[in-house]
């Protein structure tokens, strides 16, 4: 599912009620690997992440270590479900204080990602309905 939402002035998001519930009361948001949008993760995927990240040689896996942990920011929303997105991440997403976003609920994670990018990424229908037919969607 796709929840369209707008960050204020100050760069907060309201995040959507139903992906709270399935993330929790706290959850992480960072960079994502090979796209310009920002990743959510529950604090166990989080958890899981790291101790991948953790148990890897440590010389391999240090850039990623960098812009994944380095990058992340620990989420508690308000009551009314809204959370401050730190200007490195919002920098990184080409997210603009002020603008409508995207939030893609991926089944146990989510995306935050500027519209614009978001159309760009998915890309063009021939290669949508070739990967469909790949993989049985």
């Amino acid at each position: 599912m796709e929840f369209n939402v707008n960050i204020d002035a100050k760069g907060r998001l309201n995040f959507p009620s139903k992906l709270r519930e399935e993330l929790g009361d706290s959850f992480y948001v960072t960079r994502t690997v090979g796209a310009k949008c920002l990743k959510v993760y529950s604090e166990k995927e989080w958890k899981t992440l790291v101790g991948n990240i953790n148990n890897a040689p440590q010389t391999e896996i240090a850039p990623l270590r960098r812009f994944l942990i380095g990058g992340k920011q620990k989420v508690e929303p308000d009551k009314q479900g809204r959370f401050v997105v730190s200007q490195v991440l919002r920098e990184y997403a080409e997210i603009e204080a002020e603008m409508e976003v995207a939030i893609v609920d991926l089944e146990g994670y989510a995306e935050i990602w500027n519209k614009t990018n978001l159309s760009a990424y998915t890309g063009d229908e021939d290669t949508m309905l070739a990967l469909a037919a790949k993989y049985g969607a």
